[in-house]
């Protein structure tokens, strides 16, 4: 092979290894669910894998190299269905560590071809220049994934994948059609066979997939009741009878003629239903994707009607654009994204976030924020995140209250004054008329206890890692995974996360420094090292790359 195709295969081995990294996380994605935790280990075994690729190869042909590699990856959603129908992960259930270990291991073993394809071209070229090349391939399957990815199907996918093999594959006419063949049949396969494993993983039920930018949505239904996921969560069910009225409703109350209201999120949990009733005169819904949005309509009634209302405004925008967009002010804000479990979802929970909200906030409005937790208890973990989100909320509206209600904590303010809702709901004579199922207005002291809301700020205020989350950076998430871990029982000494985003900044210098130091002291005398410190330099672009992508764009 030239030096010139060499370059090239570097270029389309990066592409290639990127995009169906892509494909496959998709894949388990909407198996197990979206976990940080899976997706790093995964990570890793995948950078590990082609490590030992790189190492174990001894020799073969550059074509027969993507070959392997290709027919191989052809695979890659079935083998990731099988594994899932072999361990059973329930869909909307947390999946047990082993678990995402085993898949983890087993879904990134197509790493050793690319260690092994990339070991193959090292020898015909400087590897130095070839990793740069093979970065710039990276970079551009990167970018084919987001703009495929969100509306191809699987087949689509898998066929893009291999087109990129084709330029490379220079073992002549008859190993190339053999190769098209072995590429059409296992498309084929694919394509026919994930049904049956559907089948076999949601047993009784009829599962059919939708391809989403923001996630695979899986319809699932039996004897007449439908579901709907989103990369493995559960969304909505039909029979679901969920209502926000506990928070809803004694806002909507508290203000005396709600005619603007804006909604974040409480789509599926039926704050909207909830505000309609309250007939304002335009309720705004920027909501940003419009699959699910249309699944939701197909095959939920509640849902259904919702949208049919006429003085409902949805706007299909990602809230925060849509804020820049619009100098609208809003006489209620309900801000209710769900519990921030990923850097996607932390985004509703920052100074930035809350102060944009402020701008729209009218000046004799009320803004009112909804944390989900368990009824009348919070975790040690749900403690240290409600704490940190309460003491952002307080440093952009100062005169703010709290209240732990049944199963929500709620958080609210007026702009200008006090509101002191408690006692407004208490005092009032005349509130608006509405069918309401949970709550009524003799509910509203029992549920605004005085004594429940000292109670939950004394537990916030003896909080251990409490900050104040100003605009969203990837050390701050970095920082907020090492005390996720400290919860969960690693030993982490408690003092290092006293000003801790300004020492993970530094750790991480200190990292980069010794591998920077190792690489320059090994570059040519140790392989093993070579092969270690390349991968530990591919481990922390990736997951920088991938912390400052969710600080931007979310999942």
């Amino acid at each position: 092979m030239s030096h010139r195709n060499t370059k090239i295969s570097a270029l389309v081995l990066g592409a290639f290894s990127v995009y169906v990294q892509t494909i496959m996380l998709r894949e388990i994605f909407a198996a197990y669910g979206f976990s940080e935790l899976l997706f790093a280990i995964i990570l890793f075994f995948w950078l590990f894998c082609g490590g030992l690729g790189s190492y174990t190869y001894r020799k073969g042909s550059i074509p027969n190299q993507f070959a392997i590699l290709g027919i191989w990856g052809i695979f890659i959603p079935l083998i990731v269905r099988v594994i899932a129908v072999l361990l059973r992960p329930q869909l909307g259930i947390t999946v047990p560590i082993t678990i995402v270990i085993i898949t983890g291991a087993l879904s990134s073993l197509l790493a050793i071809f690319v260690g092994r394809t990339f070991a193959a071209l090292a020898k015909l070229g400087d590897a130095h220049k070839l990793y740069a090349l093979e970065g710039i391939g990276s970079f551009t399957g990167g970018i084919l994934s987001i703009l495929f990815v969100g509306f191809l199907s699987r087949s689509f996918l898998i066929l893009i994948a291999f087109a990129l093999l084709v330029p490379i594959y220079t073992a002549g006419i008859k190993a190339m059609i053999r190769y098209i063949v072995i590429i059409a049949v296992g498309t084929f396969i694919i394509t026919f066979s994930i049904p049956e494993m559907n089948k076999l993983l949601w047993k009784g039920y009829e599962a059919s997939e939708l391809e989403s930018h923001y996630g695979r949505i899986t319809l699932v239904s039996r004897e007449g009741e439908n579901y709907i996921y989103e990369n493995g969560k559960l969304i909505a069910s039909q029979s679901d009878t969920l209502s926000s009225e506990q928070i809803v409703h004694p806002v909507m109350w508290a203000h005396p003629n709600p005619k603007k209201v804006l909604l974040i999120g409480g789509i599926f949990n039926g704050a909207g239903i909830d505000i309609i009733k309250h007939n304002p005169d335009s309720l705004f819904l920027p909501f940003m994707d419009r699959k699910l949005i249309a699944s939701a309509i197909a095959r939920l009634p509640s849902i259904r009607n919702f949208w049919d209302q006429q003085n409902l405004y949805p706007i299909y925008s990602e809230p925060r654009q849509f804020l820049r967009n619009s100098d609208t002010k809003f006489d209620v804000i309900f801000s209710m994204p769900g519990f921030p479990n990923t850097g996607g979802d932390n985004r509703f929970w920052t100074v930035e976030w809350f102060d944009a909200l402020r701008k729209h906030l009218h000046k004799n409005g009320i803004i009112a924020v909804e944390i989900p937790v368990g009824a009348n208890f919070l975790s040690e973990y749900q403690q240290e995140l409600c704490a940190s989100i309460w003491k952002t909320f307080h440093y952009v509206f100062p005169k703010s209250e709290i209240y732990f209600l049944d199963g929500a904590i709620l958080m609210v303010s007026h702009p200008q004054s006090s509101l002191n809702l408690r006692q407004k709901l208490i005092n009032k004579k005349n509130f608006r008329q509405i069918n309401t199922a949970t709550i009524n207005p003799q509910y509203l002291p029992m549920l605004f206890q005085k004594q429940r809301s000292e109670t939950l700020t004394r537990q916030l205020n003896s909080a251990k890692f409490a900050r104040i989350n100003r605009n969203w950076h990837p050390m701050v998430y970095l920082w907020g995974i090492l005390e996720q871990s400290n919860l969960a029982g690693a030993k982490v000494p408690l003092e290092i996360f006293q000003n801790g985003e300004r020492k993970s900044s530094v750790i991480l210098a200190i990292i980069l420094v010794i591998l920077l130091l190792l690489s320059i002291i090994f570059k040519k005398n140790n392989f093993i090292f070579w092969v270690f410190a390349s991968g530990m330099w591919g481990m922390l672009a990736q997951t920088l790359f991938i912390l400052i992508f969710q600080a931007n764009f979310g999942n």
